[in-house]
């Protein structure tokens, strides 16, 4: 088991990687109006991977070549976590409003805390699931101001079933994560992810004429690739990565409800916007819930 102390502190990376992808929500619906879906993915990555390789191979002292037998370990997380969730959820962002994301989004922890019960063998007991319910219904009541009547109002379309295939991917990146990364460093593990989606982009960047988008695009756009590639992409993966070597995916993946929270309060800092009471006692449930979630099981790293 680990300490206490290092359980807090895998909480407060969590915590602070949903803090960065809340703001994903803004950036990518404005990245994703200026740029095709791939163009848009080449830039976040390899900018990413120009910070995370020389940042590893300084950091990891000459760990960065792994056996070849290792290879398709590193590139398996890559696929589902880095490319395979982020190339989808941009490509929802063109067709689906920002609260069906959130909504479904939402969804994440129960994914991964089935998956960890079936293929790591993570106890799914009822406590757990109780947490996760409670921080689902927290999140659906900050989306929709209390009115929960306005769910099966909700229009699904195909950005919809893509962003749900999306957050499938992630969960199981999450168990990958654990399975497949336990004998890598969380750096080697972004730094591998990241350049793997940088090399599978990079062709398919090229064939949508990039040079058109890149004249036309403005400033906000590039600061909301300059955004995704520095604090979602390699602040945020390599948090994450951090915390699940230490209390493991489903536990990690339960802080991922707090993104909608922190786009509430970053909508209100930023944009103004109000905050009503419904949305505050959902807040209080989510994050009685994902606490409730991170307390529920043991760390099962030694």
């Amino acid at each position: 088991m680990i300490s206490y102390n290092k359980e807090k502190v895998s909480y407060f990376m969590m915590s602070l990687a949903a803090l960065f992808w809340a703001g994903t929500f803004v950036s990518g619906k404005i990245a994703a109006a200026q740029f095709p879906i791939f163009t848009l993915s080449f830039f976040r990555f390899s900018i990413a991977s120009l910070i995370v390789l020389p940042l590893t191979l300084y950091l990891e002292k000459g760990r960065l070549r792994v056996p070849a037998r290792d290879l398709f370990k590193l590139v398996s997380i890559g696929a589902f976590g880095f490319l395979g969730n982020n190339v989808l959820f941009l490509t929802a962002c063109k067709y689906t409003a920002a609260v069906n994301l959130s909504s479904i989004a939402a969804t994440c922890p129960l994914m991964t805390a089935i998956l960890a019960s079936l293929f790591l063998g993570e106890p799914l007991g009822w406590k757990r699931v109780i947490a996760i319910f409670i921080a689902l219904l927290g999140v659906l009541v900050v989306l929709y101001d209390g009115d929960l009547s306005l769910i099966g109002e909700m229009h699904f379309n195909k950005g919809d079933l893509i962003q749900a295939t999306g957050i499938l991917l992630l969960a199981a990146y999450g168990i990958l994560s654990r399975k497949n990364g336990s004998a890598f460093s969380p750096m080697i593990i972004v730094c591998y992810g990241l350049l793997f989606s940088s090399l599978v982009t990079f062709p398919l960047m090229l064939a949508e004429n990039p040079h058109l988008y890149i004249q036309a695009a403005s400033l906000s756009g590039w600061v909301s690739v300059l955004y995704m590639a520095i604090f979602a992409s390699v602040g945020a993966y390599t948090l994450q990565q951090i915390a699940i070597k230490q209390i493991g995916p489903s536990r990690s993946m339960a802080f991922l409800n707090l993104i909608p929270i922190f786009s509430l309060f970053l909508a209100f800092w930023l944009l103004h916007e109000n905050i009503t009471l419904m949305k505050v006692l959902g807040t209080l449930l989510v994050i009685s819930g994902v606490f409730m979630n991170a307390g529920s099981g043991k760390s099962i790293r030694k």
